[in-house]
């Protein structure tokens, strides 16, 4: 009778077992036929503009444009690049990682752009540009650069065509935050030195410090550090620090930044899909004040 009963509990949970399979293939099967479904919707779209629009069109543009709309439906940070600018982007990275341990950035008309319901904002003006001379402010929208509609670019290009040889200009279209009309402007590219990191007593009476950081270029920790040193010596009680306009220099300075704070304890972590995560550590030794 036992005997009995352990086959049938064993059979009952073998079924269990199979019926749950079952389940997670079809699910998969659904998905996969979801999928199907829609790109033959896609090669149909695709398939009508070609034989139907006003004008001829080439289906390498299209087909780009789909991958463009595709990343953009993530965040505005995600952009489909092209083989060629992808090795573009790679270099300008390898090229900002050793940067100038002054501070010095590359030349360009010293704005910063993002993406922003598809329209490319400034977002900060480097003190000292041609950007700030010609009265730029963040909130301003850049329509086109040169003959090139920035709706129509990545980021990257947006930053490659901003930037260039020092002396050289570049003309830009935009809508200034404060007008409605359309102004086209030419900017001079140029080398600027950017801020250092500035430590100051705001309140001498109460103990307040001030320190602007207004980048993470190489170098900008070791300056942190340095004001932090400059608190504890004033014996500062409180520390505003001012990062407005902030958007230049790297994660890992900024990391190396935290570490005059935290030490070399964990400040950050990359988390992906999977659940892997990259630990980001502070990269300084840190500097207490009281």
């Amino acid at each position: 009778m036992n005997r009995r009963l352990r086959g049938l509990a064993g059979g009952l949970v073998g079924g269990f077992l199979g019926m749950g399979a079952i389940a997670l293939m079809a699910g998969r099967l659904l998905a996969i036929d979801v999928t199907y479904s829609n790109l033959r919707l896609f090669n149909e779209v695709l398939s009508i503009i070609r034989s139907s629009y006003v004008d001829e069109v080439q289906s390498d543009a299209l087909i780009k444009g789909a991958y463009d709309g595709m990343l953009a439906e993530l965040d505005p940070f995600s952009e489909y690049l092209t083989a060629e600018e992808y090795a573009a982007y790679e270099k300008s990275v390898t090229s900002r990682s050793a940067q100038d341990p002054k501070g010095r950035a590359p030349a360009d008309v010293g704005m910063k752009v993002a993406r922003r319901d598809g329209m490319a904002l400034v977002v900060a003006v480097r003190p000292g540009s041609d950007a700030e001379a010609k009265g730029i402010t963040p909130g301003d929208l850049v329509r086109r650069i040169g003959d090139r509609p920035a709706r129509e670019m990545s980021l990257f290009a947006i930053e490659s065509l901003l930037a260039g040889a020092a002396g050289t200009s570049v003309t830009i279209h935009l809508s200034r935050r404060d007008e409605p009309r359309k102004v086209e402007t030419s900017f001079t590219r140029t080398e600027a030195m950017l801020p250092p990191v500035v430590f100051e007593m705001a309140d001498t009476r109460d103990g307040i410090a001030l320190m602007r950081v207004k980048h993470f270029n190489a170098g900008a920790a070791a300056q942190v550090a340095t004001a932090l040193e400059k608190a504890a010596k004033h014996k500062a009680r409180r520390l505003l620090i001012d990062v407005r306009g902030n958007a230049w220099g790297t994660t890992d300075e900024a990391a190396r930044a935290l570490g005059a704070f935290a030490g070399s304890v964990v400040v950050g972590r990359l988390t992906g899909r999977n659940g892997t995560a990259r630990e980001i550590p502070g990269g300084l030794r840190s500097v207490g004040f009281s």
